[in-house]
């Protein structure tokens, strides 16, 4: 039996017989693939299963970013009909979470709502304006870009249903 780290080929092997398995024979179809590729049944069953962890982590990692580039863009270019028609989770670009200058065109728009934003040596964002004071920390991100990413997203959501 083969031992030591799984290959690009061998994952591919796996996905390809699990992608024709049913829940009644998924047993029967790892046995199959560690058959074909001389490796344990659990060694196999063991990659599958952490594969399809990390894959569905992934996924709903990338329909959270998505889904958080359409509430910023939306607050900031106003409901345009080509989002809903042909950008999607697989073609989108989100300028906002990896470039500086462009989150701060958001923010930019804030103030110019009648809201204050201050992004401290923390990575808060505070918002507010005369009449209120919202206070949005964020600790998500890592860096203050990420975070003040996160603080725009959550004060769009709050001015959203506020409206």
């Amino acid at each position: 039996m083969k031992k030591g780290p799984f290959t690009e080929e061998e994952d591919e092997i796996i996905i390809l017989c699990l992608k024709k398995a049913t829940s009644p024979n998924i047993s029967h179809v790892i046995r199959k693939a560690s058959t074909l590729l001389g490796r344990s049944f659990s060694s196999v069953y063991q990659r599958y299963y952490n594969r399809n962890k990390f894959d569905t982590t992934m996924l709903k990692k990338e329909k959270q970013d998505f889904e958080d580039w359409k509430i910023i863009h939306t607050f900031f270019y106003g409901e345009e009909e080509y989002i809903k028609n042909w950008i999607t989770q697989k073609n989108y670009v989100n300028p906002f979470k990896k470039d500086w200058e462009a989150l701060m065109e958001v923010v930019n728009k804030i103030e110019k709502l009648g809201y204050f934003v201050m992004i401290n040596k923390w990575s808060s964002v505070y918002t507010g304006s005369k009449d209120e004071h919202i206070q949005v920390t964020t600790v998500e991100g890592k860096s203050k870009k990420l975070n003040t990413y996160y603080a725009c997203i959550a004060f769009i959501k709050f001015y959203q249903k506020k409206r």
